[in-house]
């Protein structure tokens, strides 16, 4: 899930990907020195988050109490470069809910008073095994994000 309106159809990022190796963590971004990386992403869906009455009080809450627009996402990878969902998404200005490298400040302390962690998963997984056998895994949803869910309303736009 991302934050923002991704327009519905299909979409693609491709960009070269750095990643630079830091003491604590790594960080990866756009760079024409980096590799190539492409993401496919796809709008399933918006929905909105209206903050709390004592959210739209504090100073750190949302402008004005006013909702916040979001949008569930499908992601296909093309190439497998460190934190290229992150980045790419971010890049396309619809950083991840939960992120806290590739967000805005702002977002990344609003998420923090309603989302335990960084809204990514991976749904359904392919691949061929050493025998050239193909395997595919899929995983349902954790608890923990079916409950950020279950804070969300659906929102139905006319797409112009």
């Amino acid at each position: 899930m991302v934050h923002g309106r991704v327009p519905a159809g299909q979409h693609w990022a491709a960009d070269k990907l750095k990643t630079e190796s830091g003491e604590l963590y790594s960080t990866t971004s756009v760079e024409e020195d980096g590799r190539v990386a492409v993401t496919y992403y796809e709008c399933l869906g918006h929905l909105q988050r209206t903050p709390t009455e004592a959210e739209s009080d504090s100073a750190g809450a949302c402008s004005e109490g006013s909702a916040s627009m979001m949008s569930l996402v499908r992601v296909r990878l093309i190439t497998g470069r460190t934190h290229q969902i992150r980045v790419h998404l971010s890049n396309t200005g619809y950083p991840l809910v939960g992120e806290n490298r590739y967000a805005t400040a702002r977002q990344i302390e609003d998420d923090k008073t309603w989302v335990p962690r960084l809204f990514l998963h991976c749904h359904n997984l392919r691949f061929c095994d050493l025998q050239g056998q193909p395997v595919d895994v899929s995983c349902p949803l954790p608890s923990d994000l079916q409950d950020v869910l279950r804070q969300l309303q659906p929102v139905h736009l006319i797409e112009s």
